[in-house]
């Protein structure tokens, strides 16, 4: 019989059902064999939790997915505020053609990026809520984009 470290998370992924049998032996370094003689002996129930495992994923997506938008928006904020504080510094000519080169790219990935997450690239509406701070982080990145 293999070497189990965590017999708890075994029991967790087995009931959770998340993946095959062989995909949980595997990822616990055990046979499938040993696998169901430890489900056996311990009355484990395949896919038992199944349900509220993807109901607590549906619940949890949508938060991080807003918690990964908020940061993606304060970064894309930060990094334009930098550049257009850097723009302003410059004397040098030449630097300054070849830093406006770089600030003109970075809007376009921005774009990209902000496509690629489903985040609005401009304001479709306004809200009231105090709390909304997705909102108020795209109007202020609007707002540098434009100036």
């Amino acid at each position: 019989m293999n070497q189990l470290r965590d017999i708890g998370a075994l029991k967790a992924d087995n009931e959770a059902r998340i993946s095959s049998k062989v995909g949980i032996a595997k990822k616990h370094g055990i046979s499938a064999v040993t696998l169901w003689l430890y489900a056996s002996n311990g009355k484990w129930s395949y896919g038992r939790m199944r349900e509220e495992v993807l109901e607590s994923f549906s619940q949890l997506a949508p938060e991080s997915l807003c918690k990964l938008t908020e940061s993606v928006i304060e970064e894309h904020v930060i990094v334009l505020s930098q550049m257009r504080r850097k723009m302003i510094t410059l004397d040098d000519p030449k630097e300054k053609k070849l830093f406006s080169s770089q600030v003109d790219a970075l809007p376009k990935c921005i774009k990209m990026e902000r496509t690629a997450l489903w985040i609005p690239n401009h304001i479709v509406g306004v809200s009231t809520t105090v709390h909304d701070t997705g909102l108020i982080m795209c109007d202020v990145l609007r707002c540098i984009i434009q100036e």
